[in-house]
């Protein structure tokens, strides 16, 4: 390939595409990150419509309505009186089940397994204390 034409075209090439985000303004991705951030919702599903086209997640001083299908709603194993914290999507329709949580009594909302997988309980007994423990 001749040298005289690949180097403007390299050129060219980085100033349309690197260059112009040197000027963009400040915080842009950030907006749209939050234009896409999830509604999180903790509460108790007072209500599942017969058709599992919506639930209703009440989280003592108000009811959330969350667009959902049958089929998610047999999927999931969702049912009423069960504790979750359900993510929405707002969408032009309303607020649409994206994801959710059980929530167990006694369990921090703030617990992430991931975070704690490495987690491990040391036995009190005295039992295999000598030596290497082995997981």
């Amino acid at each position: 390939m001749n040298k005289k034409f690949f180097v403007p075209v390299l050129i060219l090439v980085f100033a349309f595409s690197v260059l112009p985000l040197f000027f963009m303004p400040e915080g842009w991705a950030e907006e749209a990150v939050e234009e896409n951030e999830l509604a999180a919702i903790s509460g108790v599903i007072s209500e599942i419509a017969d058709d599992g086209s919506y639930i209703i997640v009440d989280n003592g001083s108000n009811k959330t309505k969350f667009l959902t299908t049958k089929e998610f709603v047999e999927e999931a194993y969702l049912e009423v009186g069960e504790k979750v914290k359900a993510f929405g999507e707002q969408t032009s329709g309303g607020l649409k089940l994206v994801d959710y949580e059980y929530i167990y009594e006694g369990d921090s909302e703030e617990y992430n397994s991931e975070e704690n997988d490495d987690y491990r309980v040391i036995p009190e007994s005295d039992e295999g204390a000598s030596g290497d423990l082995e997981w």
